[in-house]
């Protein structure tokens, strides 16, 4: 991902966030032959869907060598808190840190008041609006619109378009957001132009690694957190904006229609596969080929896509073990976030999965000696 798809919708459970609302456990079908609205709106849901069903998988897959070989040792990640008291404790964060003084810890201060209190008047979304953290703030501001969608003049996506102007021009993954919000506002004409910017614009940034970094230094703040707590709870906090539904929709009911949305869909479909920064991208943009191949009943391409999600789900498999491990060790955890914040998930995980490995041969049963509990 950079960012991190299992833990995001045990996190969001624990801290109550409402954009997560509905979003549950579902079955992993490794070999999905359908493109579905529901796969695509839950992973825009930060691929609680996709997450939570691999850690599923993956648990399941584990067996006992041996009868006598004893349990591992379960660690509660949050110290046996429970997720009232913690929610309580971050919103009693965002509101000590507003108005500092300081771009950045305001920007944290109005985007987490939002996600854990979203019963806060609308002019959060402005504060997020006019912060001068630009990209990230828009990146925030974005998300925030989609999570609760007020009747607000900035959360209009003409605004967005705009403001991407401004402040996200080259981002392949904003124009991308901004089309499947235009397309869900029935404009799509625009909503092409939006599309025609995603497969040609230089980046493709999901700004993850600056949203980890600004909650952990926010979190660290408050005082009783330790750093495996901090990592955990913004890993829950990063955002991904709400376009991702939308964009599918839209390749799914004209990529196969209309020649120039094909071409679009599909360029920007390998772009998420080549370029994306997210397990989440992965996903996305094999539903969208896959949406476009079933409207063309195209044999061979259905087969060949099928084998690709097989394989990424696979890699969901790895993620779900391997959080349920580093999140038990400091060291491992630390190195872990520092690899993937400078090479990229996939780095992080050949990383963990070696040190895992390692952890494994040396007991005697071939498992962990440590497992954390997600709350």
């Amino acid at each position: 991902m950079l960012r991190r798809v299992v833990l995001a919708g045990v996190i969001a459970a624990v801290l109550g966030l409402a954009w997560f609302a509905g979003v549950g456990p579902q079955p992993v079908d490794p070999e999905p032959v359908t493109a579905t609205t529901g796969e695509i709106q839950g992973a825009a849901r930060a691929s609680a869907v996709a997450g939570q069903a691999a850690e599923t998988a993956a648990t399941s897959e584990v067996s006992v060598v041996d009868a006598d070989c004893p349990d591992p040792e379960l660690v509660d990640i949050l110290d046996g808190r429970d997720s009232d008291t913690v929610r309580q404790l971050i919103a009693d964060l965002a509101v000590s840190l507003e108005d500092t003084g300081d771009p950045e810890l305001d920007l944290a201060a109005a985007y987490i008041g939002q996600r854990v209190s979203p019963e806060k008047p609308v002019h959060v979304l402005q504060r997020l609006a006019d912060n001068p953290n630009r990209p990230l703030a828009f990146w925030l501001h974005l998300s925030a619109c989609g999570q609760e969608q007020p009747a607000d003049a900035s959360c209009d996506p003409q605004f967005f378009i705009a403001e991407a102007e401004r402040s996200a021009a080259d981002n392949a993954v904003v124009w991308g957001n901004i089309a499947g919000l235009l397309y869900e506002a029935g404009n799509h004409d625009q909503a092409l132009v939006a599309m025609q910017r995603a497969r040609t614009a230089p980046e493709m940034v999901q700004y993850w690694p600056e949203q980890l970094q600004l909650f952990e230094r926010v979190l660290q703040i408050e005082g009783s957190f330790d750093y495996i707590e901090r990592v955990y709870l913004a890993i829950g906090l990063t955002a991904v904006p709400p376009g991702f539904a939308g964009t599918y929709q839209a390749c799914a009911e004209l990529g196969a229609v209309r020649t120039d949305w094909r071409e679009a869909c599909l360029d920007y479909a390998g772009r998420l596969q080549r370029e994306g920064q997210m397990l989440l991208d992965e996903r996305t943009g094999l539903a969208i080929e896959r949406a476009i191949a079933l409207a063309e009943d195209d044999t061979a391409w259905l087969a060949e896509l099928q084998q690709r999600e097989h394989d990424s789900l696979e890699v969901l498999r790895r993620v779900a073990l391997s959080d349920e491990v580093i999140f038990t060790d400091e060291k491992l955890l630390s190195n872990y976030v520092d690899i993937m914040l400078s090479s990229g998930e996939r780095a992080a995980l050949q990383y963990s999965t070696g040190e895992i490995a390692a952890l494994m041969a040396a007991t005697p049963c071939g498992e962990p000696p440590r497992r954390v509990i997600f709350n």
